[in-house]
């Protein structure tokens, strides 16, 4: 298991406008790799391509497999995706939400095996939201639709997952829960590659990381390596204390 590996991957859009240069990380089994970087920095614009839901140059393997020559069943089935915010607005019930993780899996009929009903009980408990079964997706507060779109991607079974700030619209208590889950999916072998806004969390939830800055890679490695003094200033201008918080500051004068 080699994760994935992400070589000169550059995002044009129209004729002559790139947001993406030539950028080229690893994401490892067993270990959280976080994007940083500040905002228009192309975070998500990566995520977006690396999962093939918009067109880029360069290459995307997982696991020594090129993803633009798998079909959107086989990728579904190998790389799952978790948005900064749900595109659904039909009423699902959470239930079938979660259950379309399964699509990959389903039989030719379109139903679950007992197999796939089990999966998608044990995602819907892993992230606390068997209470909300019933309810309508569309009707969730944005963090329970967070919860529900993660639990849509455990059940589909892939070991990679890459997620769009996914903590960014939960609470104290649910993003601390969230980090926890983070921590034991990697203890489970998973390749986590995840957007993230706050540096603090990312310190402390990530082993790795990818600092951006205006579509280019400024710095890569262990998160202690990327957060650190010069890296952060040259892309944020802010200081780090001596205990590894973030405070914001200008140079002397």
């Amino acid at each position: 298991m080699t994760g994935l590996e992400v070589n000169d991957l550059t995002v044009t859009y129209g004729q002559d406008t790139t947001v993406v240069h030539n950028v080229s990380f690893e994401a490892r089994p067993g270990r959280i790799t976080a994007l940083l970087g500040p905002n228009g920095s192309g975070k998500s614009t990566i995520l977006k391509a690396v999962t093939g839901l918009i067109p880029s140059s360069g290459s995307v393997h997982l696991d020594t497999v090129l993803i633009s020559k798998l079909s959107p069943r086989e990728r579904a089935s190998v790389l799952a995706y978790v948005p900064q915010r749900s595109a659904l607005t039909s009423p699902l019930h959470v239930k079938r939400v979660v259950e379309l993780g399964r699509y990959a899996q389903w039989s030719s009929y379109g139903g679950l095996s007992s197999e796939g009903e089990a999966i998608v009980q044990q995602a819907m408990e892993r992230t606390q939201v068997s209470q909300l079964s019933s309810r309508p997706f569309t009707e969730l507060s944005g963090g329970e639709q967070q919860r529900v779109l993660l639990a849509r991607a455990i059940a589909t079974g892939a070991k990679t997952m890459v997620l769009d700030e996914p903590t960014s619209a939960l609470d104290i208590y649910h993003s601390l829960q969230f980090r926890r889950l983070l921590h034991e999916l990697r203890q489970d072998g998973f390749t986590i590659l995840i957007v993230l806004h706050d540096l603090n969390e990312a310190n402390e939830t990530a082993d790795d990381g990818v600092l951006l800055l205006n579509g280019h890679v400024l710095a890569t490695g262990p998160i202690d390596h990327v957060i650190a003094p010069a890296p952060l200033y040259e892309a944020y201008q802010v200081h780090l204390s001596e205990e590894r918080s973030l405070r914001f500051g200008l140079d002397p004068t």
